[in-house]
């Protein structure tokens, strides 16, 4: 639930008076309104939080990723399972904070129609994990740049950050609306000119009116004869 940005409860039963072998940490009551109570849990991640770099752990598969997601030692907010070999050179390149203070911070962030975006500082290499579905079309980019989408926590999509002030932007942009977006238009232009060329036939071969009534008056009369 920290994961997933779960801020709050909604329940028909008292959390707080459950037995504690089914007790949940951290929750509050907001409000009771009958048999409906609304709780809030301060233990949730934000929607876009931060990690030491240095804590990453890279593992080939997705099985070890949800192994160690699901294990009881797993601290998301000071670690991070990455998916996937290519990014393991880039991350071991990170060095150790060796016992140095690290600080952290997500400063604001916006939600547009399509993209997410945060303004972060960070002493240390970070990654910024944002606790939303990883799904093909999300791209990522720090300070305007492309940056590479990791898969983080076995679902979920992150991005590596410099040391610094940056801003981080998630966004999605499938390759899948571009092709459809292409198709679509080529073949609106392609109806368009078979109608075009469609009605310039229907009017060729339909009489001028001008060019008809013209041919008539020119047309000689005959002269009735008398009997």
């Amino acid at each position: 639930l920290d994961l997933m940005n779960v801020k709050y409860i909604f329940s028909n039963e008292w959390v707080e008076r459950r037995q504690p072998s089914n007790a949940l940490p951290g929750v509050d009551l907001l409000k009771s309104d009958g048999p409906a109570h609304l709780f809030r849990r301060a233990s949730a991640l934000e929607r876009i939080f931060l990690v030491p770099a240095s804590a990453a752990e890279v593992v080939a598969t997705d099985a070890e990723a949800l192994e160690r997601v699901l294990s009881p030692s797993f601290e998301p907010r000071n670690e991070v399972i990455v998916t996937g070999l290519p990014s393991q050179l880039q991350l071991q390149a990170i060095p150790q904070a060796n016992g140095e203070t690290v600080r952290m911070r997500v400063i604001s962030i916006q939600r547009g129609a399509d993209a997410f975006t945060a303004q972060v500082e960070t002493s240390v290499p970070a990654i910024a994990v944002f606790s939303d579905i990883h799904y093909p079309g999300w791209k990522a980019r720090v300070n305007g740049r492309p940056a590479e989408l990791l898969l983080a926590d076995y679902a979920f999509k992150a991005v590596l950050v410099p040391p610094g002030s940056s801003v981080v932007t998630f966004m999605y942009d499938p390759a899948s609306f571009k092709v459809g977006l292409v198709t679509s238009l080529a073949a609106l232009s392609i109806l368009i000119l078979l109608t075009t060329i469609e009605v310039r036939r229907r009017r060729a071969l339909q009489p001028d009116p001008l060019k008809s009534q013209a041919a008539t008056e020119r047309r000689p009369r005959r002269r009735r004869q008398k009997h």
